[in-house]
């Protein structure tokens, strides 16, 4: 943490609440300290003057803007300062406690999956008794990207798996420009070969790949 006072990282996916509060202090107290190091191992004093005063107006310039933000902001935020929740706690609470299906893709899909590997259970049963309604539905927020995070093991069918695959494939090779895409090779069925060499045995058209 530095003098940037990003209070965002405060979040438990970002550094988590406690330590950006200590790393915030840490970097307060040490800059006066570290200047009073250079100006002790004899550095030059002009230079150490003027680290000095940009140091002092850092400090009050932050102070200042704190006390303003602790006075305005929402008091229900101001745990979150001192939280000591992990990353992975996080996840998972917001996952069970979600009232939507759209969060609780946030919390599971669109972050590490090592973040939630110890529940994984609960989200491949929530898949399970959901997929068949996404799929006729097709609420917004799932997208192709939101698709495409889904692990295919968690579809309900073997059905269900192929035709996410399949669509997967189509939309890689929508994104490549169609570079790697292969011509498409109709399969002839046996029913139509026999057909065939019974009508015109020797006719060319009845090749077949």
């Amino acid at each position: 943490m530095d003098f940037s006072s990003l209070v965002h990282f405060r979040s438990p996916l970002e550094v988590g609440g406690v330590y950006w509060t200590l790393s915030l202090i840490v970097t307060i107290i040490s800059l006066p300290l570290a200047t009073s190091f250079y100006e002790g191992a004899g550095g030059d004093k002009n230079t150490a003057e003027n680290v000095k005063i940009a140091t002092w107006y850092l400090i009050i310039g932050v102070i200042l803007s704190f006390t303003l933000f602790f006075k305005t902001i929402n008091t229900q935020y101001l745990g979150t300062f001192t939280s000591t929740i992990t990353s992975r706690d996080y996840v998972i609470a917001n996952f069970r406690e979600a009232d939507s299906d759209e969060k609780r893709a946030g919390f599971s899909f669109m972050v590490s999956r090592r973040l939630w590997k110890s529940i994984e259970n609960e989200v491949r049963v929530w898949v399970i008794n959901n997929w068949s309604e996404w799929e006729e539905e097709k609420p917004k927020w799932l997208s192709d990207r939101v698709r495409t995070m889904i692990p295919l093991e968690f579809l309900p069918t073997m059905r269900a798996k192929e035709k996410e695959k399949s669509r997967r494939i189509m939309e890689s090779i929508k994104a490549s420009g169609g570079k790697n895409s292969q011509p498409l090779v109709r399969v002839t069925p046996v029913s139509e070969i026999s057909q065939s060499s019974q009508s015109s045995p020797t006719s060319p058209s009845s090749l077949t790949i």
